[in-house]
C-alpha cells in the first residue's frame, strides 16, 4: 500500500485549487517527476476540512503530519545533506556523535536512555539532535496545524553576537506591508480626489510602480504574500508503537513528546515530531528525500494566516522556543561544550 495524494480540482468547500508543484526526488516508475496539487485555504473550516480530507483517505496507510514553510523548495531533504555532498562521510560524523552522547553517563541519565533499546536509542538521541539544530537525518515535523501555521508565517534570520561571536538565530513575523499599501492608498486619494468620477478611475500604473518597486525591490515573488503547509503522510508501523517510536519498513517516525522527558521542553510545547527514512544500502543523497512522503501542500495568505492566528502567548517565539531557564534540557545541552563546540554539532541559540 502506498500514500494517497490530494486529488487536483476535488470540490472541497473553502478551499481553490491553484496548480502544482513539482520535487525533483519526487518519481514514479517510469523515472517521471509526479506533481504535488497545491490547494489555496481561504478559510479556518476549508483548511480543517482540506487536512481532515488528506488524514481520510489515507487512514489505512498512516499518520498525517504538518510542515510549515515559508517558499516552497524543490527537495525536502533532511538538514544533514543540504550542504554536503558526501554522503558517507555525512552518516559517519552524525553515527560517531550519536554514539558519544550515548555513551556519556550524565546524558544518558538526562534523557533516559536505559528505558530503550539499542536502536531506540539512537533514534531519540538523533531526534533530540535534530530538534534543537543539529543537522540529523531527521526532518522536523509536527501534528498540531497551529504549529504548522506560526512555522510558515515566521521566518528564522540568523545573526551574530558582536562581543561573544556566537551567533543566534531569530524568528520574526511575516506580514503583508500594508503600511507601503496605506501609503499608495492616499497617494491614489490626493491625486484624484478632486475628480468627478473618482473612485471609478484608477492611478497611473507607472505610479503604481514605483511604489512596489520601493516595497519590494526584487519584484513580487509569492513567497512574499503567502505561507504553506507541506502534508505527508508516514506509514503505520509494522510493530506495536513503542514509547512514542514508530519503526516501518521505510520510515522512522519519533514523538519526541514521548521519547524525551519533559525537561526537554521545545519539542513538547512545539507539539514535536521527526521523521527519516529508513535506507538500507544507500548510495545517494537523494533516497533520504521525504518529498516522496508530500501528499499535498496548502497555501494561505499571510494576513489570512495571522488572524488565524492571533497574538496568544501559546504560539510566541517564547513559548515555542523556551529559554534555557524554562528548558533544563537545553540548558544541559548548551553547557556540555565538550560535544557541541564544532559548528556542525552547535545547538543553536535563541534570542
Amino acid at each position: 500500500m502506498s500514500a494517497i495524494r490530494i486529488r487536483e480540482n476535488y470540490p472541497i468547500s473553502d478551499n481553490q485549487f491553484i496548480g502544482t508543484h513539482s520535487f525533483i526526488n519526487a518519481k514514479d516508475s517510469m523515472g517521471g517527476v509526479v506533481p504535488v496539487p497545491i490547494y489555496e485555504a481561504n478559510s479556518i473550516y476549508g483548511l480543517n476540512q482540506l487536512v481532515g480530507y488528506a488524514k481520510f483517505i489515507n487512514r489505512d496507510y498512516g499518520y498525517v503530519c504538518y510542515r510549515g514553510e515559508c517558499r516552497l523548495h524543490p527537495t525536502l531533504k533532511p538538514s544533514l545533506y543540504r550542504h554536503s555532498q558526501k554522503l558517507a562521510n555525512a552518516n559517519n560524523k552524525i553515527c560517531e556523535h550519536i554514539n558519544k552522547i550515548r555513551k556519556d553517563a550524565a546524558l544518558r541519565s538526562e534523557l533516559n536512555l536505559d528505558d530503550f533499546g539499542d536502536n531506540q536509542e539512537k533514534y531519540v538521541v538523533e531526534g533530540m539532535l535534530q530538534h534543537y539544530g543539529v543537522p540529523t537525518r531527521f526532518v522536523d515535523v509536527v501534528d498540531n496545524l497551529w504549529v504548522a501555521l506560526w512555522m510558515g508565517q515566521y521566518a528564522c534570520e540568523v545573526k551574530t553576537n558582536v562581543k561573544t561571536k556566537v551567533p543566534y538565530a531569530h524568528y520574526f513575523k511575516r506580514a503583508l506591508p500594508n503600511v507601503e499599501f496605506d501609503k499608495l492608498a492616499v497617494k491614489i486619494y490626493e491625486q484624484w480626489k478632486t475628480v468627478d468620477d473618482y473612485p471609478s478611475c484608477s492611478i497611473s500604473t507607472s505610479d503604481i510602480a514605483s511604489i512596489i518597486d520601493g516595497v519590494y525591490p526584487n519584484g513580487i515573488k509569492e513567497s512574499d504574500l503567502y505561507q504553506y503547509i507541506i502534508l505527508l503522510a508516514i506509514p503505520y508501523s509494522d510493530k506495536r508503537v513503542s514509547k512514542g517510536i514508530t519503526v516501518s519498513k521505510t520510515h522512522v517516525l519519533v514523538d519526541l513528546r514521548q521519547a524525551l522527558p519533559s525537561i526537554f521542553l521545545r519539542p513538547h510545547a512545539q507539539h514535536g515530531l521527526v521523521v527519516r527514512k529508513r535506507v538500507g544500502n544507500s548510495t545517494g543523497i537523494e533516497q533520504y528525500d521525504l518529498a516522496t512522503d508530500v501528499i499535498g501542500i496548502v497555501r494561505i495568505r499571510l494576513d489570512k494566516a495571522s488572524n488565524w492566528l492571533g497574538d496568544g502567548i501559546l504560539l510566541t517565539q517564547e513559548n515555542l522556543f523556551p529559554a534555557p531557564a524554562y528548558d533544563i534540557g537545553y540548558d544541559v545541552l548548551l553547557n556540555r561544550r565538550d560535544l557541541f563546540t564544532k559548528s556542525s554539532y552547535a545547538i543553536t541559540r535563541y534570542y
